[in-house]
């Protein structure tokens, strides 16, 4: 089995949400019912771009920024891993807003960061 590591990849949509045919990425529309599947493929692709977004705002410490752009994607499709980093953007702005010197608290979320997607995706066997 090829490990994949979804942060990287296309969001793919396995089947017509109206037939729950498998869907075919070269098609626009569903082969069996003829539904079409443009559409929600430009959501899913548009909601993956806006975690991504998350992800490097987040990294250079723009928790604003990070929890609008990821609250934003959920609009658009919740996902497992768009809701664990509202939780974690949220976790650090309590954390940040507790702590007395900034510099440090920034050098301690940096790491914790990368140790919360190193967790993530070791968990999902996607390292």
């Amino acid at each position: 089995m090829q490990r994949r590591n979804a942060f990287h990849e296309r969001a793919v949509m396995e089947r017509c949400p109206v037939c729950r045919a498998r869907t075919k990425e070269e098609r626009p529309d569903c082969y069996r019912c003829g539904a079409d599947l443009s559409t929600l493929r430009r959501l899913m692709n548009e909601a993956e771009a806006l975690e991504r977004k998350a992800v490097r705002l987040l990294a250079e410490n723009d928790l604003q920024g990070a929890e609008t752009a990821c609250k934003e994607a959920l609009r658009l499709r919740k996902t497992p891993f768009g809701c664990a980093l509202l939780g974690f953007i949220d976790h650090s702005r309590l954390k940040g807003e507790q702590s007395a010197v900034a510099t440090e608290s920034m050098v301690i979320r940096r790491r914790s960061v990368r140790g919360f997607f190193r967790a993530l995706f070791s968990a999902r066997g996607m390292t």
